[in-house]
This record gives C-alpha cells, sequence and structure tokens, in this order.
C-alpha cells in the first residue's frame, strides 16, 4: 500500500484510511481521495460505502461491477501523485548521488537525482543532460517540485525533449519522432498550445467551482441567518406566550379572589342574617324561661290571694308572649349561599385556550442566488388549470376562462391549477352573464383528483365520480344525489358577483357568495382538492380573484 508518513508530513498527502502517503490516489464523486487498495478494503467492509470524511456516497445503488472495476473506473489524481512523489523525495536522505558522503545541495527535476554543487555545474554540461533543469534544495517545496517537474524527454530518444503532442495517438514526441513515427499524423500540435489549452479549460473551471463556492457560501450564510432569525423568532414567541399566560393566570387568579370575596360576603350576611335570628330568639327564650320560673314559684304559694292576682299577671304576660319561635315579620334568613359554574362554560373556556394561536411552519424559499437578488412576494393569486372543457377558452395568464359562444352550453368544466389551502377563499368574479336565460342552471364545487388525471370533456349533470357539486337545489356527490338549498342564492348571480369556496380545517367545504359565507355544502373532503366549476347557462365568462384568508 503506501509507504511509512514520515513525521512532519502534512496531513493533505496522507489517506484518511491508512494515514500514510497517498498510493494510486482516486478522486471520490465527493471530491476527496483515497488510496486505490483503501477504497476497495473500505468498500468491502461496508456494504453501502460512503466517504470517511463527508459521508457521500462512493457508489450509485444501481452501479453494477465488481469493486475492483467499480475503483479503476474513477479517476487517479495524478497532481497528487506528483506532490507525493515530490514529498518522499524531498525527505530522502541529501546526499550526492555520485559523491560518497557529500551533502546534496541541488536537484535535477529531470533525473530526479540529487547532487552536489560540483556535480550540478558538470551536469549541465555533459551533452546528455544539458537541457535538464536542475534546482536548488533550498528553494524547493513538495508543491513547487511537483508544479516544476522539467521537460519530458521523448521514450524513443532520450536526449531530444518532447515539444510535440499527437492528438490521434494521444502521445507526446519529440521533433524527430514527428518526421519518422508521426509523419502521416494531420494534427500533430506544439505541447505548449496542448498545455495552453488544457490551463485555459482549468482556469474556467476553477472560476465555475469558485462562482459555485459563492454562492454555496451565500445560501449558507442564507440559512445561518435563517437559523439566527427563527431562534430569535422562537425566544420572541415564547415570550409572548408567557406574557399571555401570565396575564391569563393574572385574570384567573383575579377571578378565583373576587368569587372568594363574592362568596366570602354572601356567607358573611347568612351569618349575620343568622346570628341575629338565633340572637333574637335567645331573648325570647330568655322571657320564657323567667316567666316560667315564676310561675312555678307562684303554683307553691299557699295564700289564694296572692295566687290568684298573680296568675292574672301571668296569664297576661303569657298570652300576650309568642311562644312559636316564629321570627319577626322583617326578618329574613337566607339559608345557604349558592354559586353555579356551568361545566360548558369551562369547556367553552378551554376551547378558546387551545385555539388562541396557531404554530406553522412557513416554508423558506432559500436558494443559491446572489447577496443583491431580493425576495419575492408572496403570490396571492391562483389561475385555472390548462385541462378544461372543449367550450372553454382560457386568457389572461390563464386567469380568465370563457365559455365560447355559438357552442353548445356544456363542456365548461374549468379547475384550479393548484390544490386548495386550508382557510383560504377561492373567488371568482363574474365578468359576463348572458340575461337571456329563464333559469340558472350551474354549478360548482370541488375536485378530489388532479386535473391531469380527469378525462375531459364530460358532463356535469349526474355528478361525475371525481367532484363534489352544488347547484340551486341540489349536492352531488360523486354521482350520490341529496336535495339542499343551500345554492338557491346562486340564481341571483349577476354581473359583477363573486362566487367563491372556502376548504376549513375540518375539511369541510364552505359556500361562499358576495363574500358571505352561505354555509356548508359537503364534509370531511378527502385529498386532494380542486376549485371546480362549469360555465353553464347564462355562466358565461369569470375571472380569478386574489385569494383570502380567512380566520
Amino acid at each position: 500500500m503506501a509507504s511509512a508518513v514520515a513525521a512532519d508530513s502534512t496531513d493533505t498527502l496522507t489517506c484518511s484510511v491508512c494515514h500514510n502517503f497517498f498510493h494510486d490516489p482516486k478522486l471520490l464523486p465527493c471530491g476527496h481521495l483515497l488510496c486505490r487498495d483503501c477504497l476497495l478494503s473500505w468498500m468491502e467492509s461496508n456494504k453501502n460505502a460512503s466517504c470517511p470524511l463527508c459521508r457521500h456516497r462512493i457508489v450509485d445503488a444501481d452501479s453494477e461491477g465488481n469493486l475492483n472495476e467499480i475503483a479503476d473506473m474513477l479517476p487517479t489524481d495524478l497532481s497528487m501523485v506528483r506532490l507525493v512523489e515530490a514529498e518522499q523525495l524531498l525527505h530522502k536522505q541529501h546526499q550526492c548521488c555520485s559523491c560518497e558522503e557529500v551533502v546534496a545541495t541541488s536537484l535535477c527535476l529531470n533525473c530526479r537525482d540529487m547532487i552536489c554543487k560540483s556535480c550540478a555545474k558538470m551536469h549541465i554540461k555533459f551533452s546528455s543532460t544539458k537541457n535538464h533543469v536542475v534546482e536548488e534544495l533550498s528553494n524547493l517545496t513538495p508543491e513547487k517540485l511537483s508544479a516544476n517537474h522539467g521537460p519530458p524527454t521523448c521514450a524513443y530518444h532520450a536526449n531530444e525533449v518532447c515539444t510535440l503532442y499527437c492528438p490521434t495517438h494521444e502521445e507526446l514526441m519529440c521533433h524527430i519522432c514527428a518526421m519518422t513515427r508521426h509523419r502521416q499524423c494531420q494534427e500533430v500540435k506544439e505541447l505548449e498550445e496542448k498545455v495552453s489549452e488544457a490551463h485555459a479549460v482549468l482556469a474556467e473551471l476553477v472560476k465555475k467551482l469558485k462562482e459555485g463556492q459563492v454562492l454555496m457560501n451565500h445560501s449558507i450564510e442564507q440559512l445561518d441567518q435563517h437559523l439566527q432569525e427563527t431562534e430569535k423568532k422562537i425566544q420572541t414567541l415564547m415570550a409572548e406566550i408567557d406574557a399571555v399566560c401570565d396575564k391569563l393566570e393574572s385574570a384567573v387568579k383575579e377571578c378565583r379572589r373576587h368569587l372568594k370575596e363574592l362568596v366570602h360576603r354572601a356567607g358573611a350576611e347568612v351569618k349575620d342574617a343568622v346570628q341575629d335570628g338565633k340572637t333574637y330568639l335567645l331573648q325570647q327564650k330568655g322571657k320564657v324561661t323567667s316567666h316560667s320560673i315564676v310561675a312555678e314559684r307562684i303554683q307553691e304559694i299557699k295564700t289564694h290571694n296572692e295566687v290568684r292576682t298573680m296568675t292574672a299577671v301571668m296569664k297576661s304576660r303569657v298570652d300576650d308572649m309568642d311562644l312559636s319561635a316564629t321570627l319577626p315579620a322583617d326578618f329574613k334568613v337566607v339559608s345557604a349561599v349558592k354559586m353555579e359554574i356551568s361545566s360548558d362554560v369551562v369547556s367553552e373556556v378551554e376551547a378558546k385556550l387551545r385555539e388562541v394561536a396557531e404554530v406553522r411552519c412557513i416554508p423558506a424559499d432559500v436558494k443559491a442566488q446572489p447577496a443583491d437578488v431580493k425576495a419575492q412576494p408572496k403570490v396571492t393569486t391562483w389561475n385555472f388549470h390548462g385541462n378544461h372543457g372543449k367550450n372553454v377558452v382560457l386568457s389572461n395568464n390563464d386567469q380568465t376562462a370563457d365559455r365560447v359562444t355559438g357552442t353548445t352550453t356544456s363542456y365548461g368544466i374549468v379547475m384550479s391549477r393548484e390544490q386548495m389551502e386550508v382557510n383560504t377563499l377561492y373567488q371568482v368574479e363574474m365578468n359576463e352573464v348572458l340575461s337571456d336565460w329563464s333559469y340558472q342552471y350551474n354549478m360548482l364545487g370541488v375536485a378530489v383528483q388532479a386535473p391531469d388525471t380527469i378525462s375531459l370533456p364530460c358532463n356535469v349533470y349526474s355528478g361525475p365520480s371525481f367532484a363534489i357539486l352544488i347547484d340551486y337545489c341540489r349536492v352531488l356527490n360523486r354521482g350520490s344525489e341529496t336535495q339542499s338549498s343551500l345554492g338557491a342564492p346562486l340564481r341571483d348571480v349577476r354581473a359583477g358577483s363573486r362566487v367563491g369556496l372556502l376548504l376549513d380545517r375540518k375539511r369541510d367545504v364552505h359556500l361562499y357568495l358576495d363574500g358571505r359565507d352561505l354555509g356548508v355544502f359537503t364534509s370531511a373532503v378527502p385529498e386532494p382538492c380542486f376549485f371546480l366549476m362549469d360555465l353553464l347557462a347564462c355562466w358565461k365568462k369569470v375571472t380569478t380573484l386574489p385569494l383570502e384568508l380567512v380566520s
């Protein structure tokens, strides 16, 4: 595999699997590198192998062939091969390859031999090496060495430098080969020209990649900003929730205090009244008790005259007493304190509290775009779908539907292009209504099937299986008919009238006329749900109105 890595080698030259210098580095789809042998062992140990650095898939799920073929299909990074060779060469012992125990000071970029100062002078004098490039070791780095490999020499003429390129054979050659081996080739080019073309292509690729980096960085910044804004929004909403709940809690506490105060006050009144009654009766009881004692004492007197006299007095007193324990006529006793808290009220308050707010995730359109591109406003218009009745013509960016005059009144179905959003009012304005019709046999409702999957033309009289419709006297629910007077006001539609539908959170569909909710004509509508109307009888031309959010 790869050779041992020197202690001071850079991480950019080492494989992330074996941690040695790259050997036959393969360029992965994600742009990272792995040694070929490391790649094979990595794919063998991981069924769904992904890059160990970024977890990007190395092989597509539908890729065929054995692992060796897959590895060979990946390009080899020749620039990294050259850079690793340069690093390994510079880490060799700096000793002249010709002189014994003499420190090398230079390197021949062609021979890749380290030579001393004396040998360097001789090297450029020999006829066989006079064209070689010799650099001092102190000036070389792996990057500089790999970038300045020296001019290639001819494989057939060792002393000749390759200056030409044959596109036909994809081969470098010297001028001798051009006159002999490649004499019949018509597209021989200067090697410098070919290299210049490659550099131009590389420059364009680098430019595109840099531009891509800028766009990616901008999008990442947008996402980071979006995260920050979301976090701030969350904190703000949390504070608002705390404030609302604190306010509600304060109101509940105040209500509790007030109710308890009312109960305490009412209870105090009851207790005071009862106490007053008790005091009155105790006084009456005292009078009765004292007179009873007197009467008993009189019974013990033997003198007839005193008994007669006192008996007359006591009888008068007792006759005047109220011995029935009846309270005064102006005295009212409240029997109990009563307070009723209806369970319905509690349930209603709980329901209102659950509906007090709605938390929604609004999709954010974050794209890679220049920083100066402004966000587009939210779309509030809606359009008719291109699949419509054969007697209908769309115009005004598919926002106006016109039933062609001079044809039968049938086949006038139009539908919304997009699914209906919940709690959003979809309306059309009646631009033109034919007044020579004595009745209005017109229908609108919802399609529960995507418009592009519906086979048109078709009639709506019997209620097609893909639609739920209402007219002035009935509701047609996918072929099932129910009598209903909810749509009776549709007979009074005139030019300028607004007819609309709304899908609520329970997936009930409301019928609207001139902004007024006439009521629900169908419930629990399945998905998908599209606005549908049929231009029949006097309904001739309609135009969609901006969407309205209804709370």
